[in-house]
């Protein structure tokens, strides 16, 4: 009982008061604090290539790409537990997807706009799953629908392995049309 009823909280609860740290979105102001510039320079996540891509992101991006994204780091007494950078895009529907979508049929419209998750990872020592991440970020893009025209949640996976993580069991993704550029096919839920 308690697993089920702790994920609903989490959907519901105001990111500043998680009970597992602090949630703090990443700025000019909070590159101000040296303690937290210090946890964020130590970010370590999982051993595979999009957690390493992910880590070296926010150690070396995150700041400057703030106004193109908002990242928001959960912090504890320790280090930073995980983080999550969101920003506001589109998916480009099959027809399967424009069906599953509260997208207007008449409209016949192909793109629709999408809450992106462009990073999500945790720190290796880290004892919260990553999936509790996500759910913050299903949660942000749950209250960005309530304030603008968004249907979905969108994420560009690293690579087919983590792409195939996404469309299995718990999350069960769908692609979008597939790019013609060679990226890996963005994948979205609906909202």
């Amino acid at each position: 009982m308690a697993g089920p009823a702790r994920s609903v909280l989490l959907l519901d609860t105001v990111l500043e008061t998680d009970p597992r740290g602090q949630w703090i979105r990443l700025d000019r102001d909070s590159a101000d604090d040296d303690g937290l510039v210090q946890k964020i320079a130590e970010f370590k996540s999982l051993d595979y290539p999009a957690g390493v891509e992910a880590a070296r992101w926010l150690r070396e991006d995150a700041y400057d790409n703030d106004g193109l994204t908002k990242t928001r780091v959960l912090v504890s007494e320790e280090r930073v537990e995980g983080f999550i950078a969101t920003c506001f895009g589109t998916v480009e529907l099959t027809h399967g997807g424009i069906r599953r979508l509260t997208v207007p049929r008449h409209l016949r419209r192909r793109q629709a706009p999408a809450f992106v998750v462009c990073w999500v990872a945790k720190n290796r020592e880290s004892e919260i799953p990553g999936a509790q991440l996500m759910l913050t970020a299903v949660a942000l893009a749950r209250d960005a629908k309530r304030n603008s025209g968004l249907v979905a949640l969108a994420l560009d996976p690293h690579d087919e392995d983590v792409a195939r993580m996404w469309r299995e069991s718990p999350w069960h993704f769908q692609k979008c049309r597939e790019r013609g550029d060679g990226r890996p096919t963005r994948h979205y839920i609906p909202i």
